[in-house]
């Protein structure tokens, strides 16, 4: 399972979520994308009508989950289960019941079976469910704008994680909206490189294609897939790919 996160918006995070979606579907589909952000982002970038039905409270519940909310849709392979402007309350509920059996994992409980992946779009927050999210991913993908701003976020969630007892290891930040031409771009990103060989070597760059999302309504590796940001994305697609394939080894022998 894979999830997108930053405690900062407008960092190209929901954009990268419903690309990466979509790759997964096409090169080892099904897919299985959650939209977990209350505005609905993701949903409306993939030109779906439908909206979730069920309360917040209920896909809280192991026994229920998401499995019956999954909506089709434009493209094959790719499912969505939509969002609803009630999910604002999603945070509350989990402080009230956020437990195994009540909670993020529980509510996936009756889909991981169905989809090899599940990629969890969420909110720009340092609340509970990010807490949750941080502990059933296999991978957290983190968005960085090389900008302070941006930078201060990911560090602050980095320091969320050490709290929350996540393993650091599967929280992998990548350069997003990058611009080669500004020099602060270019200086932010040798020397977070150089302190944090965490970072990918993926970045995906700031182009007006991304943007135009929000007009097309269509993914970038859909509907312009020789742009260098489709490229971009299919780079940081192969990136994550390579690095579950090696974890997934190394977890293996460990257990031997």
């Amino acid at each position: 399972m894979l999830a997108l996160a930053s405690l900062k918006g407008g960092v190209g995070k929901t954009s990268t979520a419903v690309n990466l979606a979509l790759l997964a579907a096409h090169s080892d589909g099904p897919a299985l994308l959650w939209d977990l952000d209350a505005q609905g982002a993701a949903g409306f970038y993939l030109s779906a009508t439908a909206s979730l039905r069920r309360k917040p409270a209920r896909l809280l519940r192991g026994r229920v989950g998401v499995a019956g909310q999954v909506a089709k849709t434009p493209y094959p392979g790719l499912d969505l289960v939509p969002s609803r402007l009630a999910l604002r309350h999603l945070e509350r509920l989990l402080e009230r019941r956020g437990t195994k059996r009540h909670g993020i994992g529980a509510a996936l409980r009756g889909v991981r079976r169905s989809y090899p992946w599940v990629i969890l779009d969420c909110p720009p927050s340092a609340g509970r469910l990010l807490e949750q999210v941080m502990t059933v991913a296999d991978l957290l993908l983190v968005p960085v704008v090389p900008t302070p701003l941006a930078i201060r976020a990911y560090e602050e969630l980095v320091v969320l994680a050490a709290k929350t007892g996540a393993d650091r290891e599967r929280i992998r930040p990548f350069f997003s909206m990058v611009e080669q031409r500004k020099r602060l771009h270019r200086d932010a990103m040798a020397e977070l490189q150089r302190r944090d060989a965490r970072f990918w070597n993926a970045a995906i760059p700031y182009r007006a294609e991304i943007e135009r999302m929000g007009l097309t309504r269509k993914p970038i590796v859909a509907h312009r897939a020789g742009s260098p940001a489709a490229a971009a994305y299919r780079a940081l697609w192969e990136e994550l790919r390579s690095w579950l394939a090696g974890a997934r080894t190394s977890h293996r022998r460990t257990r031997r």
